[in-house]
C-alpha cells in the first residue's frame, strides 16, 4: 500500500494550521486591547485601533493571504459610558 502523496496531505494539514493560527491571532488580539488600555489608552483610541487593524486584516482575507478575520472574532474591550446628568447641561 501506498503512502500518501504529500500534495494530497498538504492542504489537510495546511488547513488544521490554518484553524489554529486564527485562534492564536484572536487572543493575541484581545492581549492587545488588554496591553492599550493597561497602557492607558481612552476608548476611542482603542475602537480607533482595532477599525484600522480590522480593516488590515480584512484586506488580507480579500487578498486570500488568510481565511477569516481575527478582529472580528476577538471580543472588544467594553466601553465606560459615563451617565450624564441632563440638568447640568448648558441650554
Amino acid at each position: 500500500m501506498s503512502s500518501p502523496s504529500m500534495t494530497a496531505v498538504a492542504p489537510i494539514a495546511w488547513k488544521h494550521h490554518l484553524a489554529k493560527l486564527e485562534f492564536q491571532a484572536t487572543a493575541d488580539i484581545e492581549r492587545l486591547y488588554s496591553m492599550w488600555r493597561t497602557q492607558g489608552a481612552a476608548a476611542n483610541t482603542i475602537e480607533s485601533r482595532r477599525i484600522a487593524l480590522s480593516s488590515a486584516f480584512t484586506q488580507a482575507v480579500r487578498h486570500k493571504r488568510i481565511p477569516a478575520n481575527p478582529v472580528q472574532e476577538a471580543q472588544a474591550p467594553a466601553h465606560h459610558v459615563a451617565p450624564v446628568d441632563e440638568r447640568r447641561q448648558p441650554t
